[in-house]
């Protein structure tokens, strides 16, 4: 909204109704601010398990060879590395949301058929994991579009419905998720 007003734009259109909206809630889209705060809480929760299975890992391996090589240890490194990408797919491929998503209160769908495929999943995982500066940059272009889509979700066709739009368009149905 800030933004907005210093661009002198007026206030996006949505796509549902205002009857559809939660009470006190004039959006239907999730913008930078609930993105954000999902994402912080995936990040924390991948940085903790990731962080302890490697130390773990590291230890039981260390009990047995005493000097652990270097490529033993860089090889565990890039394989927790992808537990964060691998999470983030797997959450928006089976259940449209990741532990943070669900918290902030939205979904990942995809804009054409309902849920994301699996192609699209690990790719928009894998970017917005590991180019996380990439991702906030393109995060800019929530405030732009009516339906609060960044530049990555134009992309790769995706959206960010709140999740009270998507139990109430369907009856647990995915293949209904608008």
């Amino acid at each position: 909204g800030i933004l907005r007003r210093i661009l002198f734009r007026g206030p996006a259109t949505e796509g549902a109704a205002a009857d559809a909206l939660l009470p006190g809630r004039g959006r239907s889209h999730a913008g930078i601010v609930s993105r954000s705060a999902g994402a912080g809480l995936d990040l924390l929760i991948i940085s903790l398990v990731a962080a302890q299975g490697l130390a773990t890992a590291l230890s039981l391996i260390g009990a047995v060879v005493d000097p652990i090589p270097t490529w033993v240890v860089a090889t565990l490194t890039v394989m927790f590395s992808w537990l964060g990408p691998l999470y983030l797919a797997v959450a928006w491929r089976a259940a449209g949301r990741t532990i943070g998503g669900a918290v902030a209160g939205y979904a990942v769908v995809s804009s054409v058929e309902g849920q994301l495929g699996g192609f699209r999943s690990v790719f928009r995982a894998s970017v917005s994991f590991f180019l996380m500066p990439l991702w906030a940059v393109g995060m800019v272009g929530t405030a732009f579009h009516p339906l609060r889509r960044s530049w990555g979700d134009r992309l790769l066709s995706s959206r960010t419905p709140y999740l009270v739009h998507v139990e109430r368009r369907s009856e647990r149905s995915r293949s209904e998720w608008v």
